[in-house]
């Protein structure tokens, strides 16, 4: 997928505009824009308001949007199982929701990378991970200015949910991200590495106000 194209108010179970189940790879370039779509329909999973991705390859580069999408289910906006994924570039992510990742569901996936000035702003997770939420992930790597801003989590992990996986961070920004338990960055089961990142602002009603950590390692965080 290359160039302008616009995928709005569109509706699925899995994927409300676009499901890739194990394919041969996702590939989004340009300036797309998803918008208003919704993983909202009958009685399946409802994950992915906008992008289900499956045991295949996902790479979305350039200067995409994501705005106010939204699942049932996981995954506001993509939802990313078992495979790689590579977001680079400006993305944004700005107003999606689910009650868990409410912009961004990963599991059990080998590597997903952030590269560049992704832009998540005001997601919203009912249960965790206002911006993303990631499960058995072996390495979740956020570099080179990926900005987090008023994020929320009902419960925890407003910007950041970390489960059984590995967190690495490079010059990331978290300003102003709320929850209950881990304002911005919640860790459990998870090896947190993080050097050169920005953390203002950010709140949590009971605990960590920046990162709450449970049962975690957390090294070199400047």
């Amino acid at each position: 997928i290359n160039g302008k194209n616009e995928f709005t108010n569109n509706r699925a179970s899995m994927g409300g505009a676009i499901s890739n189940h194990e394919g041969k790879g996702l590939y989004i370039y340009g300036e797309n824009s998803f918008v208003n779509n919704n993983a909202n329909f009958g009685s399946g999973p409802n994950i992915g308001g906008a992008i289900y991705s499956y045991r295949s390859y996902l790479c979305i580069d350039s200067i995409n949007v994501f705005n106010q999408n939204s699942a049932l289910g996981s995954g506001g906006a993509l939802y990313i199982a078992n495979y790689n994924a590579l977001i680079k570039g400006q993305n944004s992510f700005n107003s999606n929701s689910a009650p868990i990742g409410g912009a961004v569901l990963l599991i059990d996936s080998p590597r997903i990378d952030f590269q560049g000035e992704n832009v998540f702003y005001s997601n919203a997770a009912s249960v965790s991970g206002g911006a993303i939420r990631a499960n058995n992930v072996n390495e979740l790597i956020l570099s080179n200015h990926n900005y987090f801003s008023i994020n929320k989590a009902s419960n925890s992990g407003g910007a950041v949910y970390m489960q059984n996986s590995v967190l690495n961070t490079q010059g990331s920004s978290f300003e102003g991200n709320t929850a209950i338990y881990g304002g911005a960055i919640f860790l459990e089961n998870t090896a947190f590495a993080g050097n050169y990142n920005i953390f203002k602002n950010n709140y949590a009603s009971q605990t960590g106000s920046d990162i709450e950590s449970y049962q975690s390692s957390i090294n070199s965080l400047e």
